[in-house]
């Protein structure tokens, strides 16, 4: 086995041996891989050939020559190569390579200080001190390579003594620079890349389908095309899906909340919130509250009024509407919706009209949840008949304005004082609008019957 380099006339290594082992030839390979002068052609290569070293006692050093591809400069890298290869340095620490400056231009560009412009006669040599994958220290020679062969002596006298002295001591180099990678330029070109990308696909797709017989070529287009058509009906199914959903927004958009007043802002508008408006009001309304009013037949009508004199602030607001609701006919729908809160987990049977007289809800019907306004009667029916855990569930565990007194002198139970069942509601209004009243989230909406 012979071994050489680009200089040939003598042999880099040389066995003789009536078998080689793969091993063998591997190790001799291995060790011989780079020519005497090597060019930094990608990064693989100036890992292998510059690696990082911190430490500055066993710091590598790369000697590069900066030249460009031209015939001109053969005869510079022709004689770096013969330095390279007689210099009286000989350390494992020093490694001599050249660069292509007009291909690696990104590298060479980072290296910005102390790169003066030559003369035509003249070639750059840069000294790296690589200290991390992409950081450096680095020099260039004071007075670079000359191209005469008359004045090479004087080139290699320099630099063998800049490197005796970097060698032996234990100073950094000048500058510091941050590099780019290297350019591979052992790279094929784009297309002809995609042309062999296209022909390894044919190559393996060619391979497959010879291996196997009919049947099993036509079980699998069978069920490509399968997964094509169920794929094919499922992007049809969603897309209908999606446009029947657009439909009902659109639907719901134009489904606008009926005005909160009138014009002039005098008058407020109370709707009654029946099976016949329960849809517009609430189940699919718009984003909003719709606030109402619990009432009986025989309070309905002063009730309203005081109601309608504590919301006329809040009326310029077009995402409020306001409503009462008669618990003579509605009274099981309420019913259903305090225990849906609750998660079904207590009854109200004892549940009736003059227990919920007073009761304000704000429904956001869009998003599925309410708030809950209390008159005292209301709030100590719920905890004498069923406690605390109840409470907490609907809101009663919050402290509204009206019930500051609770603890005071009590009052007939079956005497409903009109005028003091709504005198906290403006209160509890403001803090619906601060977010400090409790949210009760409902997975639906219970149907309202006639």
């Amino acid at each position: 086995l012979l071994v050489w380099n680009e200089v040939t006339d003598s042999t880099l290594a040389t066995i003789a041996m009536q078998q080689l082992s793969r091993s063998t030839i591997d190790e001799v390979l291995s060790n011989h891989k780079y020519l005497a002068l090597p060019r930094l052609s990608s990064q693989a290569i100036f890992d292998d050939l510059c690696p990082p070293e911190l430490k500055i006692r066993k710091r590598r050093l790369c000697v590069a020559l900066v030249t460009k591809k031209i015939e001109e400069h053969n005869i510079a890298r022709n004689t770096f190569r013969e330095f390279a290869q007689t210099s009286n340095i000989q350390n494992e620490r020093l490694k001599f390579v050249y660069i292509y400056e007009d291909v690696q231009h990104n590298f060479i560009k980072a290296l910005t200080k102390g790169n003066e412009t030559r003369s035509s006669v003249k070639v750059e040599v840069v000294i790296i001190w690589r200290q991390e994958k992409q950081k450096l220290n680095y020099e260039f020679l004071e007075h670079g390579w000359n191209l005469d062969p008359e004045s090479v002596p004087q080139s290699r006298k320099l630099l063998e003594d800049r490197l005796t002295q970097i060698l032996n001591g234990d100073n950094l180099l000048p500058y510091r620079a941050t590099v780019p990678e290297f350019y591979n330029e052992h790279m094929l070109g784009l297309f002809t890349r995609i042309v062999f990308k296209l022909y390894d696909w044919y190559d393996r797709f060619y391979m497959y389908c010879t291996s196997y017989d009919g049947m099993t070529l036509m079980t699998a287009v069978a069920a490509l095309a399968f997964i094509l058509a169920v794929t094919f009906s499922m992007k049809r199914l969603a897309a209908a899906e999606a446009e029947e959903m657009r439909k009902k927004r659109l639907t719901r958009k134009a489904q606008q909340r009926p005005p909160s007043c009138s014009p002039d802002n005098q008058t407020i508008h109370l709707y009654e919130l029946r099976c016949e408006t329960f849809q517009n009001m609430v189940s699919e309304s718009d984003t909003g509250l719709t606030v109402t009013l619990l009432v009986d037949e025989n309070t309905k009508e002063k009730l309203m009024h005081k109601f309608a004199e504590i919301m006329q602030p809040y009326s310029r607001y077009s995402a409020l509407t306001f409503a009462f609701l008669q618990l003579e006919y509605y009274l099981d729908w309420y019913r259903h919706l305090l225990e849906l809160s609750m998660d079904f987990k207590v009854t109200l049977e004892s549940i009736n009209n003059r227990n919920c007289i007073g009761t304000v809800l704000a429904i956001n019907g869009d998003r599925k949840y309410y708030y809950i306004y209390h008159p005292k009667r209301a709030r100590s029916w719920i905890r004498h008949q069923r406690g605390s855990d109840v409470t907490k569930a609907v809101g009663f565990g919050e402290s509204d304005t009206d019930s500051s007194d609770e603890g005071g002198k009590s009052r007939e139970e079956d005497v409903i004082f009109e005028d003091e069942v709504l005198s906290g509601l403006s209160i509890w209004m403001d803090r619906v609008f601060d977010g400090t009243v409790k949210k009760v989230r409902l997975p639906y909406w219970p149907e309202m019957s006639k």
